[in-house]
């Protein structure tokens, strides 16, 4: 079989948004600098007995690691403002991450962007930079508290 390499997706074009209301409406987080979507892991218990030649396991759930992004900040910014208040309350949103479409000669553009949509809270905002020569960012992290739906 042969592989035919398909046009790389950049990262220029992808977006984060959260949501309050369960979903049906998300707010684009703005001056995004970088995004770490969750990583998929698979949970494994250890099923080796005395009497077994190699290290055995077992899978067990999916595991979803944190969310991670970073941001120019901006505490009169709207949404950076409500991420904030979201982190001191421990309220948990419905979050989205887009993919932006593929590029270069000859890409075809999905119907619709691929996205992961999940449920978490935000963990930590942390503002960093503060220097003379600099911008005032935050590095944010958000626990994924369940599933996230990758489509």
């Amino acid at each position: 079989m042969t592989y035919t390499f398909q046009n790389p997706i950049p990262g220029k074009g992808c977006k984060l948004e959260y949501s309050s209301d369960g979903g049906t409406t998300y707010t684009k987080i703005l001056q995004v600098i970088s995004i770490e979507p969750p990583a998929l892991n698979m949970g494994e218990a250890e099923s080796t007995a005395l009497d077994s030649t190699a290290e055995e396991a077992t899978p067990t759930i999916v595991k979803n690691d944190d969310l991670s992004l970073k941001i120019f900040y901006d505490p009169s910014q709207t949404t950076h403002a409500a991420l904030t208040t979201a982190c001191a309350a421990g309220t948990i949103l419905f979050w989205k991450f887009t993919y932006a479409n593929p590029q270069g000669p000859g890409a075809s553009v999905p119907g619709s962007a691929k996205t992961e949509i999940f449920e978490g809270f935000v963990k930590q905002f942390k503002p960093t930079g503060v220097e003379v020569q600099g911008n005032i960012q935050a590095d944010l992290a958000v626990r994924v508290t369940g599933p996230n739906t990758r489509t």
